[in-house]
């Protein structure tokens, strides 16, 4: 389902995981809590990837958080898969 998974030294984020053909992105916080973005950039994406130096949390801010047309939501539940089809889709 998922292109990558990202797993860097982070503070707070604990991965990233990146669908580039759906510009779908779950981002799995240290904390527990995981959020589901829709509509992420491909370019912001692939920087992420091959840019290892990128810090995460800083990343999941500029590119998700705050971007003007992403779409988010909690992940509370089991995660199926599924539910991220409907929402991915």
């Amino acid at each position: 389902m998922f292109n990558f998974t990202i797993n860097r030294s982070s503070s707070n984020v604990l991965q990233i995981n990146v669908n580039l053909v759906d510009k779908f992105v779950i981002v799995t916080y240290k904390n527990g809590k995981t959020y589901a973005f829709r509509g992420v950039s491909r370019r912001a994406m692939l920087n992420l990837i091959v840019n290892h130096n990128l810090s995460m949390g800083k990343w999941v801010n500029e590119n998700c958080k705050f971007a003007g047309k992403v779409r988010f939501t909690e992940l509370t539940d089991v995660i199926d898969l599924p539910f991220i089809n409907a929402i991915a889709g």
